[in-house]
C-alpha cells in the first residue's frame, strides 16, 4: 500500500594553396618589337578548390540542441560495464538505453543550473575530490575504486557533474515542508464491492476491524497488523483515490462505502488526525526524492530530446 521509492575531429582547415608561376623568356639582350608587347596571359583552367563541408563528431543524442557525442556515450557505457564486473547486463541494448537516459537527465540538470546561475567552481570540485580521497583512504580504498571505469583525468568532471546534480536537486526541493498534516488510518482490502459492503455491515453491527482485516484483507503487508497503515502523509499511498478520501475524514470515523482502486475495494477508518506533525528526516528525504523525480520527468516531457542510439533511437 505504501509507495516504494527508490546517481573528430572538426575538419576546420582545408588546403587552399593556389600558386601561379610566370616564366620570363630572355632574348639575346637585343631589343625587339616583341619586348614591347604585353606579357602573355597564362590561363589557369583549374577550378578553385572549395572548402570541404565540416563534419562534426558522431552523436548519440541531443538535448535542447546540446549534443551528447558518441564518444562520450561509449565512455559511459564502458565505465558502467567495468563497474559491473562479472555481473554483465543480460540485455545490452536496454542497458545502453538506460545509460543514454541517464546522460540526458544530466544534460537537463546542467541546463537548468546554467539558466538559474547555479555555479560549481573549480575550488568546490577540488575540495570535494580531496574529501573523497581522504574518505577512501580512511576506509582502505582509493579514488580508483570510487571512480571505477573512468581514467584519472575524468575524476574532476564526474565530481562536477555530481555537485551540479546535488545543487539543482536542493534548489528544486527546498520547499518540501518539515511538518505536515498526518493521519493514522487502517484499511481492509477486498476484491469486490459486495464483499466491502458486507464488511461494513459487520462493522456496523459491532464487528472487530482488526479481526476482520486479519481474516479478509488481501493486503498482506497490513493484514497481520489489523489493517493498520500507520501515520500517513500526503503522497504516501500508491492509491491516490484512497488517500484523497482519507484526508477528508475526521478522527474516529469510517467511510460509509468501499473505495475502489486498482487493487480492489478498501474499507477504511481514520483513527487520529495530527496537524503540524514533524516529518522525520528519512521521510522528508523520500518526499524530496519524489519531488525531484517528478520535476525531472516534467523537464523531459517539455524538452527537445533526440535519441540516436539505444531502444528509442529515432
Amino acid at each position: 500500500m505504501k509507495r516504494l521509492l527508490g546517481w573528430q575531429k572538426f575538419i576546420i582547415s582545408v588546403g587552399m594553396l593556389l600558386s601561379l608561376t610566370l616564366a620570363l623568356v630572355a632574348c639575346n639582350g637585343e631589343k625587339s618589337d616583341e619586348a614591347n608587347k604585353p606579357a602573355p596571359q597564362i590561363e589557369n583552367n583549374a577550378q578553385t578548390p572549395q572548402p570541404t563541408a565540416t563534419a562534426g563528431p558522431a552523436l548519440a543524442g541531443m538535448v535542447n540542441d546540446d549534443p551528447i557525442t558518441q564518444e562520450q556515450f561509449e565512455m559511459e557505457v564502458a565505465a558502467s560495464l567495468t563497474a559491473l564486473g562479472d555481473q554483465q547486463p543480460a540485455d545490452l541494448l536496454a542497458f545502453e538505453t538506460e545509460i543514454l537516459d541517464r546522460m540526458i537527465d544530466q544534460k537537463l540538470v546542467e541546463q537548468y543550473a546554467a539558466a538559474n546561475n547555479i555555479i560549481i567552481t573549480d575550488e568546490m570540485v577540488q575540495t570535494e575530490l580531496q574529501t573523497l580521497e581522504e574518505t577512501a583512504a580512511q576506509s582502505g580504498s582509493s579514488l580508483e575504486v570510487a571512480f571505477v571505469g573512468y581514467p584519472p583525468e575524468m575524476y574532476a568532471q564526474k565530481v562536477r557533474e555530481n555537485l551540479i546534480w546535488q545543487a539543482v536537486s536542493q534548489a528544486i526541493t527546498a520547499n518540501v515542508p518539515t511538518t505536515t498534516t498526518q493521519i493514522h488510518a487502517r484499511h481492509i482490502l477486498v476484491k469486490d464491492e459486495q464483499m466491502g459492503h458486507s464488511l461494513l455491515e459487520q462493522l456496523a453491527n459491532g464487528g472487530d476491524f482488526a479481526q476482520l482485516a486479519l481474516e479478509f484483507s488481501k493486503d498482506g503487508s497490513t493484514a497481520s497488523a489489523g489493517g493498520d497503515l500507520g501515520w500517513i502523509s500526503p503522497g504516501d499511498l500508491l492509491q491516490p483515490e484512497v488517500e484523497k478520501v482519507l484526508f477528508q475524514m475526521p478522527a474516529n470515523s469510517r467511510w460509509p462505502d468501499p473505495i475502489p482502486s486498482s487493487l480492489g475495494y478498501h474499507v477504511v477508518e481514520v483513527l487520529e488526525v495530527a496537524e503540524g506533525r514533524p516529518i522525520d528526516p528519512v521521510h522528508r528525504t523520500e518526499l524530496q526524492d519524489r519531488m525531484f523525480t517528478d520535476w525531472l520527468a516534467e523537464q523531459r516531457s517539455t524538452a527537445n530530446i533526440t535519441h540516436l542510439v539505444g531502444m528509442n533511437a529515432q
